[in-house]
């Protein structure tokens, strides 16, 4: 029956859950246990030039990363998130830049949580303007058996999956 099931699979990145509220200029972060980390990323102002919302709460799910040289280093991140000095935060936006990815948006001018993941995806790409500071995680779509056989073919694990409720009707809804 996994080969049956329709499946929206992300990226699996290493870092930390964020969520980010973009209200007009003003752009906080908050950790799942409610912590604010604004002032531990001043890159975050970037960020919110990339929301093309006057107001957005972005899931930024496991994915506030650090990228040296093109690899993704989780070190990086949990050491700027661990900064308490303003000086050393403000050395570190040099010596450990961070790009934040977008896994979901949860809300707008308006709630989104009730609409489908495939639905808020589309809206989560159409409000971000990719940067240095801000990416949309990749995601792909297929039945299990496909998303199986990218994986496989990886060699690792680099993904997760949800299985999407009505699928007919999604598939009918993507198809026009």
């Amino acid at each position: 029956m996994f080969y049956l099931y329709f499946f929206l699979t992300n990226h699996e990145w290493d870092g930390w859950r964020i969520l980010l509220h973009k209200h007009g200029d003003r752009v906080e972060a908050y950790t799942r246990h409610g912590n604010n980390v604004t002032a531990k990323f001043p890159a975050l102002q970037d960020v919110g030039r990339s929301i093309n919302e006057h107001a957005a709460i972005i899931d930024i799910d496991c994915e506030g990363i650090v990228l040296r040289n093109g690899v993704l280093v989780f070190d990086d991140f949990a050491y700027r998130g661990r900064l308490t000095n303003t000086s050393k935060i403000e050395q570190a936006t040099i010596t450990h830049p961070v790009t934040f990815v977008a896994l979901d948006v949860l809300a707008t001018n308006k709630t989104l949580t009730n609409k489908l993941l495939v639905e808020r995806k589309k809206i989560l790409s159409s409000i971000i303007e990719s940067s240095n500071s801000m990416l949309v995680t990749p995601s792909i779509t297929g039945n299990g058996s496909s998303i199986f056989q990218i994986t496989k073919d990886k060699g690792k694990v680099l993904l997760e999956s949800e299985a999407i409720p009505h699928t007919k009707q999604i598939i009918d809804q993507m198809n026009g």
